[in-house]
């Protein structure tokens, strides 16, 4: 099996990995699989090592293999950017997987939508070896994007009524479930290499604010997997451990967010720019619910905000979160433990 040989693919996949190396050849794998012709699409693999096995693979499947050896995962994408060349861009996490069908319906929404800029489905959640989740048994997820919606079409306009719809289906979750035109990623790369993990978040924002549209779909086309090494989740370890994972990630992810904020701003576009404010004050409250030296005043003042944005897509589908907030900041000891046991810290 080879890649495209005749022109530029029309879709681009690029496979991210560093250091883990059990995952890689079945992400690569499901998508070689895909339904859609492969002269169609290429495959970018970014990873920080080397591998005999691996690379004869690739060869084998005709997928490109870079290394890149930069630990933050934006600066693997901006790699694999800079070497694809098509027209669509998607990524993928090692440790997911895509469903067969996923890039032929990807290629069908771009062709038959001429102004279509980012695209997302929904995503099942597997185990490490591979085994379907009951989303009860993971809090995280339990009402995240698994949750059918229906599918959400957002004209180029962008209302403000039509970027309310977002609520609760969580579009930038899961840089595997989306798709981006390329123009949309080069006009945000200054940006996307400042970042360190949030490409999810710098691709669905950039469609906002552009002139395309944006169309999630209620299929389930990308698969999950929830493992222990996980970065937005607890893991396993002493409980001090995985509390401090979780409070480096919320730090992590607001420094990213100030980033995307600078893009969205440099936009013009006030009505998203007030969604990014409102995500970084709902990161902020999160960073207080996590870090066991945080004050009444650390919940007070995100929590204040965040009352001029209760509108927004970002606040409503966070309730819960809001909710951990208030509780810290009457009882912070009370709130902090239930938090924790929610995210299962403890």
């Amino acid at each position: 099996m080879t890649g495209p040989t005749n022109g530029d693919p029309q879709i681009s996949v690029i496979v991210l990995a560093h250091n883990r190396v059990q995952y890689l050849r079945g992400a690569v794998e499901s998508v070689v699989r895909q339904d859609l012709d492969r002269s169609k699409f290429e495959v970018v693999v970014v990873k920080n090592y080397e591998d005999a096995a691996l690379e004869s693979y690739f060869r084998e499947v005709g997928a490109t293999s870079i290394i890149c050896t930069e630990q933050p995962g934006a600066l693997k994408v901006a790699a694999g950017v800079a070497r694809s060349r098509g027209r669509i861009l998607l990524v993928l996490d090692d440790d997911d997987l895509f469903e067969p069908s996923r890039l032929r319906t990807i290629a069908a929404y771009f062709d038959s939508r001429g102004d279509l800029g980012f695209y997302g489905n929904r995503a099942s959640f597997i185990g490490p070896k591979g085994e379907f989740l009951d989303l009860r048994s993971v809090p995280r997820f339990g009402s995240g994007p698994s949750r059918s919606k229906g599918t959400l079409f957002l004209a180029s306009s962008k209302t403000a009524e039509s970027l309310r719809q977002l609520a609760f289906r969580h579009p930038d979750f899961n840089v595997s479930s989306s798709a981006v035109r390329r123009e949309l990623v080069e006009r945000s790369l200054p940006y996307l290499k400042r970042l360190i993990a949030t490409v999810d978040t710098l691709f669905f924002f950039s469609a906002l604010v552009s002139e395309y549209s944006v169309l999630l779909d209620d299929a389930l086309l990308t698969r999950y997997r929830i493992h222990e090494d996980n970065t937005s989740l607890a893991g396993s370890g002493l409980a001090e451990a995985r509390s401090k994972k979780m409070l480096e990630f919320a730090q992590l992810a607001e420094r990213d967010y100030r980033v995307i904020r600078e893009f969205v701003a440099s936009s013009g576009n006030a009505q998203v720019l007030r969604l990014m404010d409102a995500r970084l004050l709902l990161v902020q409250l999160i960073e207080a619910c996590r870090d066991p030296a945080s004050r009444r005043r650390d919940f007070a003042a995100p929590l204040r905000g965040l009352l001029r944005y209760r509108d927004t897509y970002p606040v409503r589908e966070s309730l819960p979160t809001i909710l951990a907030g208030i509780l810290c900041l009457v009882a912070p000891s009370i709130g902090r433990a239930a938090y924790r046991k929610q995210i299962r810290v403890d």
